[in-house]
């Protein structure tokens, strides 16, 4: 990884649940995941390529890119080059039309200067004093004329609940080691069917969902302060070794660079006044 390669987390606090990163030098793969939001984001240098089932695409500097919630993909900087970009993790209720149907979009390269133009203005208003909400509504109303309608089939409720069942069992038990067979019995479904059920709505195996809750555990609890050892016995990583190496493979720098980037804009008040 470069040593110039540097993630700042924003918090734009408006609305809930909405994140903001500023990324710059970044040198390193990310592996196959998933997002339970929609993935919005320019690049602002290098560029990047995105892997998704069965082929790939590429975000030249300057373009943009958009992942829908819940789109298995991996990525990577193209070529020897590193990737700076600005992304937004936008909750799929901020985009949902009135069905509540998640969103699913064209993609994952958008040619639309406009809509790099007001990613970059919002992340002006995130970290100066401008209106974050109105930047914001731009943003999505923009993003919005590139919806594809009822791409999504429906899907089995009965299911569907039971895949939700074994994401929660994961989320509260991240702490432990959670065996397949275990979530087997609970969704009341062979392990093999379950991986690959779980794989295809989510995006991600069982185990990979389990990291990245320990993972997002791990940030939070480095946001509050703890030192890095806590944080990472606080997820469930007793190996710090391990720690760091999952962390810097899914959060794209090691825990300490994490720790010193953070970044805390001004107050919602004066951001949006």
């Amino acid at each position: 990884m470069a040593k110039t390669a540097q993630i700042r987390f924003l918090a734009p606090q408006a609305p809930p649940g909405l994140t903001a990163v500023r990324a710059a030098g970044i040198a390193n793969a990310f592996p196959r995941h998933a997002h339970e939001s929609c993935v919005l984001g320019v690049m602002t240098a290098g560029g990047r390529c995105i892997r998704l089932s069965g082929r790939q695409a590429v975000v030249p500097p300057g373009g943009v890119f958009v992942l829908s919630p819940g789109q298995a993909h991996a990525c990577s900087p193209c070529g020897a080059e590193t990737m700076s970009y600005l992304a937004l993790g936008i909750p799929p209720a901020l985009l949902a039309g009135p069905s509540g149907r998640q969103p699913v979009f064209a993609g994952p390269v958008l040619d639309d200067a406009e809509l790099s133009g007001l990613l970059h203005g919002f992340f002006h208003a995130v970290e100066g004093t401008g209106d974050v909400l109105a930047a914001l509504r731009a943003v999505l109303s923009r993003l919005l004329r590139h919806r594809l309608p009822d791409a999504d089939p429906a899907q089995d409720p009965a299911r569907t609940c039971r895949l939700a069942a074994v994401r929660e069992h994961l989320t509260r038990h991240q702490g432990r080691q959670v065996r397949l067979a275990e979530l087997a019995q609970l969704a009341d479904l062979s392990p093999f069917h379950l991986q690959r059920l779980f794989l295809r709505r989510y995006g991600q195996t069982p185990n990979e969902y389990l990291l990245r809750c320990r993972i997002r555990t791990a940030r939070a609890l480095i946001d509050r302060g703890l030192p890095l050892s806590e944080a990472a016995l606080g997820a469930g990583f007793f190996d710090q070794s391990h720690f760091t190496r999952a962390f810097t493979r899914l959060v794209g720098v090691p825990p300490g660079s994490y720790r010193r980037s953070a970044v805390t804009p001004p107050t919602a008040g004066a951001r949006e006044g």
